[in-house]
């Protein structure tokens, strides 16, 4: 959680983009610019990874609250869409899986 590790891990795919086979990664400039390995850089990952272990514990609790489930559906897709482009080819079933079970949610 200390924001380390998704620094280092971009930068890593950043660096390696070109010797890949295929297209793995795509991390637009400017979020490279703004998320990157400096202190105020790991310290905004930081800050991302708690926003998404915060919102990840409080979205299946949401989705049974009939109020606010277009919204927790809603934030489940936009957090499944960023993981996707983190790390497409490794979360991708998983995020295909979890976004298909939304439809369980749907009266």
């Amino acid at each position: 959680m200390s924001g380390l590790l998704l620094a280092q891990f971009v930068h890593g795919a950043e660096e390696v983009k070109d010797r890949l086979p295929y297209k793995e990664f795509f991390y637009p400039r400017p979020l490279l610019k703004v998320l990157n390995e400096s202190p105020a850089g790991v310290k905004k990952w930081q800050l991302a990874a708690q926003a998404t272990i915060f919102l990840e514990v409080l979205l299946p609790l949401a989705l049974f609250v009939p109020q606010i489930r277009p919204w927790a559906i809603a934030i489940g897709i936009a957090l499944h869409v960023v993981f996707a482009l983190l790390k497409p080819r490794g979360i991708i079933g998983f995020s295909i899986a979890t976004l298909a079970s939304y439809i369980l949610f749907v009266p």
